[in-house]
């Protein structure tokens, strides 16, 4: 699996986790302080997804600085790849021409 489809699939159970209908509050269920009786609960549901989200954002810009390097390395790969068929090119032109040249130079004149 490569990096791309790896970000797409963490990704999408992150979205998936998220889109879980929330509790609401039931509004008969009312202590004396104002709060629903399950607001510790709910609270702590929401820290756990908050520590959740945190940890997948690090992994996230983990994997984009990862990749980022993966790019760079591409580029500079690429460009010596070019170089070099530059070069090789250069090369057979020049070995070609100077094999015309030694036909030229052998051939009798008329």
């Amino acid at each position: 699996m490569n990096q791309a489809e790896d970000l797409k699939r963490r990704f999408s159970a992150i979205w998936e986790e998220n889109e879980k209908p929330s509790p609401r509050i039931d509004l008969a269920a009312r202590d004396g302080d104002g709060h629903g009786k399950d607001m510790e609960a709910r609270v702590a549901k929401l820290e756990a997804l908050a520590e959740n989200t945190k940890d997948s954002l690090k992994d996230l810009r983990s994997d984009l600085r990862d990749l980022r390097s993966d790019i760079k390395d591409l580029r500079k790969d690429g460009l010596s790849a070019v170089k070099w068929l530059l070069g090789l090119g250069a090369t057979a032109t020049i070995a070609i021409g100077g094999l015309v040249l030694r036909i030229l130079m052998t051939m009798p004149n008329h």
